[in-house]
């Protein structure tokens, strides 16, 4: 590389630079090097990726001390602010570099969720930022998290374009859609579970959770258990330092064993 001031360290300034030392000889390398630059190619312009043969520039190597490779560098602002080590898939590879790429816009979305909570930004802000910023599946998700009670269909097309790593949060909504979609045929039960789903479309989850925690209690088995699994998805999107689910979860559990 004639420069790597200016290809690297310079850039890194402008954007996060990925710098992947390899060598021709290194089988790892050549399993590496095609999945970092497809993501490179995916990432369309987020980050800039730049390729160091450690043969031809053993000064640079050395400089960075790489003692093995492939290895992957991350440069910001002038600085490595992390490394990786050998090859990955590139599920797994795209998932380090989501977890490690340092991005200003997630810092805003941090600083918006604040503001919604401190109410100086509204959700309409939150659904602003994910028009401008859509591959930033985290807004999506903190987007889901907050409408889920006021429009589960809403949070459904939301979140039902999201990546594996919100599978549980998918889960979680799909719960909900099942139930309130269900009939509930157990007379024993039938009119708790249809007064929950009731308490459920008028946004009231204090009752929901008390009414299916009751029918938990006398018959947990109920509709393939569709009680025990909506409490569940729903203390899940609450949250664990919610008041409800800390109000419901001794209960729930009582009522379970």
């Amino acid at each position: 590389m004639a420069d790597f001031q200016k290809e690297v360290i310079e850039a890194s300034f402008q954007k996060p630079v990925v710098v992947d030392f390899w060598a021709e000889w290194c089988g790892p390398c050549r399993f590496l090097g095609p999945v970092i630059e497809e993501l490179a190619q995916e990432a369309q312009g987020r980050w800039k990726l730049v390729k160091v043969n450690t043969e031809e520039q053993p000064d640079i190597a050395a400089q960075f001390q790489i003692r093995g490779i492939p290895n992957l560098k991350i440069f910001y602002k002038g600085q490595v602010v992390t490394e990786l080590s050998g090859a990955l898939p590139k599920p797994q590879l795209q998932k380090w570099l989501e977890e490690n790429l340092p991005d200003e816009r997630k810092k805003e979305l941090k600083r918006l969720l604040l503001n919604i909570e401190e109410g100086t930004n509204t959700i309409s802000d939150l659904e602003a930022f994910i028009k401008n910023h859509p591959d930033i599946e985290e807004a999506k998700a903190e987007l889901v998290k907050k409408i889920w009670i006021s429009d589960l269909e809403k949070a459904y097309q939301n979140v039902n374009g999201l990546s594996f790593k919100y599978e549980d949060l998918k889960n979680d909504i799909e719960t909900l859609r099942n139930f309130l979609s269900s009939d509930f045929n157990d007379k024993s039960v039938q009119q708790y579970l249809t007064e929950a789903r009731e308490a459920l479309q008028e946004q009231n989850i204090e009752k929901t959770l008390d009414l299916l925690i009751q029918s938990i209690m006398i018959d947990k088995k109920c509709c393939e258990e569709i009680a025990r699994k909506t409490v569940i998805a729903i203390f899940h999107l609450l949250g664990e330092s919610h008041e409800l689910t800390q109000k419901y979860r001794r209960k729930f559990s009582m009522a379970l064993y």
